[in-house]
């Protein structure tokens, strides 16, 4: 097969550098990419054959739209892969215009989007259809949802209703706690309320085409605790028809085309796995996927080429992140791995073979850190 060139349209991304280590592992795929931000880690990549940098600001818009284009044109590009949910959505509503130029990564449909990285707009539509999903109310003020509160059963969760890698989620385990939270904030109607499913986090990643799911991983994750919703330290890849089942009928009710990653519960009392939400874009563990033996960046671009594959299988293994796969080695090193950690694969094997992304990152939040110290 001949060399494929990527344009990744939003290096600015957090996601961007994972699905670059992904891509680069393939002999055949050279990679560039555009940023709005001159200090994107991306940039410093010794996988890029090429960076460009949009001076027109951060917001999407036809000066954006151009530019993109005249990249394309400029180094021939065979596929057009954006990585985050803004992107993804807007090169979607304006799909067209990349018709005869270059060959785009399956996105989703704007309608399909829309439900699916909404959490209230997709309890709703998982509710109507009989979908198994945790009870959740909006916090809407046009509405009064206090009698809705009293009778929920705590602890609940308040999530915002866009937004990813746990922030802005908060536990509350009391009624008088989450009326106080309410009486204190008038941003209330930017926030569902979700009841906390006593379980295990389960997640899904796929890629579909046409709602049919082409590749997929499934992944385990540890207990962080009541109050910790941020990206966990280590992930075991498993399998588990129950959820890729679930999965499967969402996104076949969806059409869904492109990736997608599945936050889902396990329910200890109902003895049942829920849907959660949906991250409509790439996702930091993907590299992980990429350790397990799924390669979805490049996948993705083979979808985009019509290039047909055979649905990969994957490795049931651990995969942690580098700052923990260091400590796992010190341990074992001084002899002090009592409780036998162990890992598979980690992410310090990408940071090892392209290093300078890293370092600059590092170097780059020092730099803020002094800046604001001496301001």
């Amino acid at each position: 097969m001949s060399c494929i060139s990527v344009l990744i349209p939003d290096g600015e991304s957090a996601f961007a550098l994972p699905v670059l280590q992904c891509l680069a592992v393939q002999k055949d795929v050279k990679i560039y990419a555009i940023s709005s931000n001159p200090r994107s880690r991306i940039r410093y990549s010794r996988h890029l054959s090429g960076f460009f940098l949009f001076k027109g600001g951060e917001n999407l818009g036809n000066a954006w739209l151009s530019f993109v284009k005249v990249v394309l044109l400029q180094e021939n590009i065979d596929v057009l892969l954006p990585v985050d949910e803004s992107t993804i959505r807007y090169i979607s509503s304006n799909r067209d215009i990349f018709k005869g130029i270059t060959s785009l990564a399956p996105l989703p449909d704007v309608g399909s989007f829309d439900i699916a990285v909404n959490k209230w707009t997709l309890a709703q539509w998982v509710n109507e259809r009989a979908i198994p999903c945790p009870l959740t109310l909006d916090c809407s003020e046009e509405r009064n949802v206090d009698e809705d509160i009293i009778a929920i059963n705590f602890p609940v969760l308040l999530k915002p209703k866009q937004g990813s890698g746990g922030k802005g989620i908060e536990f509350y385990d009391c009624l008088e706690s989450l009326f106080l939270r309410f009486s204190k904030s008038a941003d209330t109607d930017k926030f569902i309320l979700q009841s906390f499913i006593h379980g295990y986090d389960i997640d899904c990643s796929v890629l579909c085409k046409e709602g049919e799911v082409l590749a997929h991983t499934v992944q385990k994750r540890p207990e962080m605790g009541n109050g910790r919703f941020t990206p966990a330290p280590n992930i075991d890849f498993l399998e588990n028809q129950e959820v890729l089942s679930l999965v499967k009928e969402v996104v076949r009710t969806l059409n869904w085309n492109g990736v997608v990653h599945f936050d889902l519960r396990y329910d200890e009392s109902e003895n049942r796995v829920k849907i959660i939400e949906m991250n409509c874009r790439f996702w930091a563990s993907i590299t992980g996927s990429l350790g397990a033996g799924v390669n979805f960046p490049y996948l993705s671009c083979l979808v985009a080429k019509d290039i047909p594959f055979e649905s990969p299988d994957y490795q049931q293994n651990r995969f942690v992140n580098a700052g923990t796969a260091l400590k796992i080695k010190c341990k074992d090193w001084f002899g002090m791995n009592k409780s036998m950690e162990f890992y598979d694969r980690s992410s310090l094997e990408f940071i090892l073979r392209d290093p300078i992304p890293f370092f600059y990152e590092r170097l780059n939040g020092f730099g803020r850190i002094f800046k604001n110290g001496k301001a």
